[in-house]
């Protein structure tokens, strides 16, 4: 799906697993490659989040801030402000060890 189709789709909200409550062997676990450059960010955040704040929303607050809590801070003041219609969690952390390519990168999951 494109961005704007998932924003849409009438399933969005559907957990398929969930840890605790999913049998360990259905679990189907994924992961992203790559390497983190110094500066970017990684945000995991619930539909209460990303329902009320567009990507530009979120952008606007990491492109100004340099710190992890005042950029956490700003983003669930925002959400809140905006009488979310779901839960608001988030998760938000910044990389500020070195850049540096994939094998450079220190590993963060067990190698497949």
């Amino acid at each position: 799906l494109t961005e704007s189709a998932a924003l849409g789709h009438p399933n969005k909200h559907v957990l398929t697993q969930a840890l605790g409550i999913t049998n360990a062997s259905e679990l189907r676990l994924g992961r992203n490659g790559g390497a983190l450059r110094q500066g970017e960010w990684i945000m995991l955040a619930s539909d209460g989040v990303t329902n009320t704040l567009s990507a530009s929303d979120i952008s606007a607050v990491l492109d100004t801030s340099h710190d992890v809590k005042a950029a956490t801070e700003a983003l669930m003041k925002t959400t809140l402000d905006r009488a979310p219609s779901d839960n608001v969690t988030m998760v938000l952390a910044r990389w500020t060890g070195a850049s540096g390519t994939a094998e450079t990168m220190p590993r963060l999951y067990p190698q497949a």
